[in-house]
């Protein structure tokens, strides 16, 4: 598979039509700014052609071509789209319905190149106005997986007849040792993904076929208002919708217990006054930045001067050997400077697995520690012995530059057990 960077602009059209111009001048600003591959997705508010809205009002001709325009400007093309004619439906006067298709994706040729086969299926909402777009690339096959281990599932509980189901299954058989509960509750479980499977039923299917059947129903009525069979399917799926809303919660918890990790802050607002000179010079160098170029730059550092005015009197001025002058233009560029080291010696550990950083997302890249003017975030694992090694490279740091910590402060994820926090709150962290 060959690699391709792409560039995807979600999109939210101004809503009225006289702002809507806007929306066209940003896509026009961002077509100019590189060659990649570009997608555009999301509600335009407009519509390129005339039959693509049905029911009452007429969308403008003008609007219609200036939205013409600025695709042929920006080389999009409309990739088309699978399933209902429109994605947005709303009631108006009379009780008849408009349905307007205000939802797609743009592409230019070069982005059709890198995704010869995309396919933007719109998709079925039980209670909004508006339908979700889903863009897919490829039919991709589902890998076998191995059976998983008993879960119970709090959505279980929704259902009136798991309580009766559950009382009765474990008063079949005495258990009076503790292999006999053991053998109960084996059964028990077996019994409740027998009873989940064909009583309960996988709510995601139900969601799916349920949806599929109201898209067929909303489909086949001509401007007319929802029927009873439409009502009770939208009911059903605002229960289905709760379930899987109890299913994902309890999964989300799961996943917070092993998300054990803490974030420190440091208060880095004295620091410009703190930065060793030797410092700044030995880091430009090992950055690459050419010997002429590093005496220039440490010349305007190393210009300043004080003096101490005592009793009125202003004594012999002094040249400090530290210290990067607030307000000069490139005092923010030399601090960054500095604290690039400080961000390669977290990298040099990033192979530790209590440094290696927090994830948001699976397939998202770790993110070991966010640097800012004022402040800088480090994450690392809440242990004592996460805490040792950001202490290890905070005290290689101070060391080097200067800087000394003054005042930092700490939060944990939600995940951290009470004993990880005190370990780590009396620890050695500035």
């Amino acid at each position: 598979m060959v690699e391709c960077r792409t560039r995807v602009t979600f999109v939210y059209g101004e809503a009225q039509v006289q702002d809507r111009y806007k929306t066209w001048d940003m896509l026009r600003g961002i077509a100019g700014n590189n060659n990649l591959p570009w997608a555009v997705i999301g509600d335009f508010n407009e519509v390129l052609h005339a039959h693509e809205h049905d029911g009452v009002g007429q969308h403008n001709q003008a609007q219609m071509d200036a939205f013409r325009v600025v695709m042929d400007t920006c080389g999009l093309m409309d990739i088309g789209s699978k399933g209902s004619c429109w994605t947005f439906e709303k009631k108006v006067a009379g009780g008849t319905y408009t349905r307007v298709r205000l939802d797609m994706c743009l592409a230019n040729p070069a982005w059709c190149m890198a995704f010869p086969t995309p396919v933007l299926e719109h998709k079925t909402a039980a209670s909004s106005d508006h339908a979700p777009i889903l863009l897919k690339f490829s039919d991709v096959q589902a890998c076998k997986k191995p059976p998983r281990a008993f879960k119970y599932e709090l959505m279980w509980e929704r259902d009136p007849d798991l309580f009766e189901f559950v009382g009765t299954g474990w008063k079949e058989k005495e258990g009076g040792t503790v292999a006999d509960v053991r053998d109960k509750l084996s059964k028990m479980s077996r019994n409740l993904t027998t009873w989940d499977r064909t009583h309960f039923g996988s709510v995601r299917l139900e969601i799916a076929h349920l949806k599929a059947e109201l898209d067929r129903l909303r489909s086949s009525r001509a401007g007319q208002g929802p029927n009873h069979a439409e009502i009770k399917i939208t009911d059903r799926l605002v229960e289905l919708y709760h379930r899987e809303e109890i299913l994902w919660r309890q999964r989300a918890r799961n996943k917070a217990k092993k998300n054990q990790h803490c974030a420190l802050k440091l208060d880095m607002t004295k620091a410009y006054d703190k930065v060793e000179w030797a410092y700044l010079k030995d880091i430009m160098l090992k950055l690459g930045v050419k010997e002429k170029w590093v005496e220039i730059v440490m010349g305007m550092v190393s210009s300043v001067k004080f003096s101490v005015l005592f009793n009125g009197k202003k004594l012999e001025q002094f040249k400090p050997s530290c210290g990067i002058r607030q307000g000069d233009p490139i005092s923010p560029y030399m601090f960054l400077i500095a604290a690039e080291g400080l961000s390669c010696l977290l990298k040099s550990k990033s192979k530790s697995s209590n440094l290696h950083g927090l994830q948001v997302a699976p397939s998202a890249p770790p993110v070991s520690h966010l640097l800012f003017v004022d402040d800088s975030l480090l994450f690392f694992k809440a242990n004592g012995m996460g805490a040792n090694e950001v202490n290890q490279v905070l005290d290689a740091y101070c060391q080097a530059t200067g800087i000394n910590y003054d005042k930092s402060s700490i939060f944990f994820c939600k995940g951290v057990p009470e004993a990880a926090r005190d370990e780590i709150n009396v620890g050695n962290l500035p």
